[in-house]
């Protein structure tokens, strides 16, 4: 986990380490369930943040992405229902825009792939969807 974190602290600026260390030793249940929610969404986060930048990419390895992508969401998912009814479905609905990369977009390069699907725009509306229930992950 901590190639992850590291990873996430240079990208993002966020110490998710230091936090789920210092929820441990506050013994404090709420705060590491926070840092731990909030390290699942930096782990999409940050795969969103590879698919927009990727180069030469074909639409199968994006998939794989956002199929991680989508665990991620499915771990967040209650905690995001107990808050919203709405947004966990609306985050669905922003997935299955992405659908097209598993069999039209399978064998094209992103850069195409971009030009005929707003994947970036989907993406951006997933990251604030959650963060409208969990401003705290900012």
């Amino acid at each position: 986990m901590k190639t992850i974190f590291s990873e996430i602290k240079r990208k993002f600026k966020v110490d998710i380490e230091a936090e789920i260390v210092s929820a441990i030793k506050q013994q404090s249940r709420t705060k590491l369930k926070a840092a731990l929610l909030k390290a699942v969404y930096y782990d999409m986060k940050d795969i969103f943040y590879e698919v927009n930048k990727a180069s030469g990419v074909k639409g199968k390895k994006i998939l794989v992405w956002i199929k991680i992508a989508t665990m991620d969401f499915k771990i967040l998912e209650p905690f995001l229902a107990l808050k919203s009814s709405r947004i966990p479905s609306a985050i669905k609905e922003e997935f299955i825009n992405l659908a097209p990369l598993d069999k039209t977009f399978a064998d094209e390069n992103i850069e195409d792939i971009r030009k005929r699907i707003n994947v970036r725009g989907t993406l951006n509306n997933i990251e604030e969807n959650i963060l409208s229930v969990f401003p705290e992950f900012k």
